[in-house]
């Protein structure tokens, strides 16, 4: 089977590519640049339950309103145009979904795919990239073509599934049954749909690893849904393994977009009351508060297993590997983490040394003034003590030989190293021994 064969199976598929009337007509006053408020809300006006769920998102205490909104005229200029459009698709693709015929628990499908939605307007948000609603929407239709799949290959499907959670990789699973993945199936509904070129390349792309992007060539938009997908808690197949892979991409991502673990902690810390009314005024049904605080638990629980699991299993190596050999591996590995730490630091060391020399000597002319206690004169004394200790530590561990360690506190312990350091430290004070 080939990927050209399955878009046209699902190009026969009429109903995929044909959006509900109201919705061409919102999206085409909207982007229209002659459309007034009154003219969208006018058009909105004509769907009861569109008009419902935009009142509903506009009076909600996200928008802090202190009086009701009443008509969709005033809830168009509560929300702004971009939001009432992505509000309008998401209810859209929602519908067209539930129609198809598919195994996979829809519950679990739209409780994924909604915190998806509202991680990425978050990390949006978080970024200050300016594409909140984009992202938002992008974020329900990441895995829309794991349920357009199923439904067209059910049989084919069901073997891909069984892979999947038994701990195959998704993408890899379709490509070999079907020659191609959820994430190309939705970008292709996505151009059908006439959605914006920066969504169909997000939603194809949201599982591409992504390097450092310090040129910011790559679509912000795009680093948005793939971080977003990397750190959501429900899966929609199974508990959430995250690969070595996985944290090494999200954390070029969080540098590519500028942000710190204590952003990602505030995002996971507003994403529960979020997805909650955001579920409500969108009428998507994600299970009741009693099923989300299970499905929580089962994640705590299974998260528990997975680090019971690694101890478990860092026992089992352990007890695998001769005893005379322990220290030889310890060694080993050492040296490696010792020639990677050099790499990196020699050229910071070098920098610091060098900015530190140019303050001394511009001190000595008199280009710069120190204070009367020579504060900055002591002050750079100390930062090139301190870079000599860190080429001291490097340069004692390269020639390391036994893996002796001694307490550090009493949960960890640090390779002894003192004696080796003290010898070096009274051989640089040592006059005999300046140059």
């Amino acid at each position: 089977m080939t990927e050209a064969q399955v878009f046209s199976r699902i190009g026969r598929e009429h109903h995929l590519f044909t959006l509900p009337e109201v919705l061409a007509q919102v999206l085409k006053a909207i982007d229209s640049p002659n459309s007034s408020m009154e003219v969208i809300a006018g058009v909105i006006a004509r769907d009861v339950a569109l008009t419902g769920k935009i009142l509903m998102m506009a009076n909600s205490s996200f928008y802090g309103r202190s009086g009701k909104v009443r008509s969709a005229r005033e809830a168009v200029g509560v929300l702004g145009t971009r939001t009432v459009k992505s509000v309008a698709l998401s209810v859209s693709v929602y519908d067209i979904c539930n129609r198809l015929a598919t195994r996979i628990d829809l519950r679990d499908f739209w409780r994924h795919s909604l915190e998806m939605a509202i991680v990425s307007e978050l990390v949006a948000k978080a970024a200050k990239s300016g594409n909140q609603e984009e992202a938002f929407v992008c974020g329900l239709l990441l895995d829309i073509g794991i349920i357009v799949l199923d439904s067209a290959y059910p049989k084919d499907y069901e073997q891909v599934w069984t892979n999947v959670c038994n701990g195959g990789d998704i993408n890899k699973c379709e490509e070999e049954a079907l020659g191609t993945n959820h994430a190309r199936v939705a970008a292709f509904l996505a151009e059908k749909w006439n959605l914006p070129q920066n969504y169909v390349e997000s939603i194809r792309n949201h599982h591409t690893v992504f390097k450092l992007d310090e040129a910011g060539s790559v679509s912000k938009l795009s680093q948005v849904v793939g971080l977003s997908s990397r750190i959501c808690k429900f899966s929609l197949y199974g508990p959430v393994y995250r690969s070595r892979d996985d944290f090494e991409n999200r954390n070029v991502l969080m540098r590519n977009l500028c942000l710190a673990p204590d952003d990602l902690a505030l995002i996971d810390s507003e994403t529960v009351m979020r997805f909650v009314e955001t579920a409500k005024f969108l009428d998507i049904d994600v299970g009741s508060s009693l099923d989300l605080v299970q499905r929580a638990n089962y994640l705590l629980f299974d998260s528990y297993s997975q680090l019971e699991m690694l101890y478990r299993r860092l026992d089992e190596e352990q007890g695998r590997v001769p005893a005379g050999n322990v220290d030889e591996i310890a060694i080993e590995v050492l040296h490696i983490v010792v020639a990677t730490f050099s790499h990196y630091f020699n050229n910071a060391s070098a920098t610091i040394l060098g900015r530190s020399q140019l303050l001394e000597l511009a001190i000595r002319k008199g280009e710069i003034q120190d204070n009367p206690a020579g504060a900055l004169a002591k002050s750079i004394e100390v930062i090139q003590r301190g870079v000599q200790n860190i080429t001291n530590v490097l340069n004692v561990m390269k020639s390391v030989d036994t893996f002796r360690t001694v307490e550090y506190h009493e949960s960890a312990r640090i390779m002894d190293l003192k004696g080796h350091l003290n010898k070096i430290s009274s051989e640089q004070l040592d006059p005999a021994r300046q140059v």
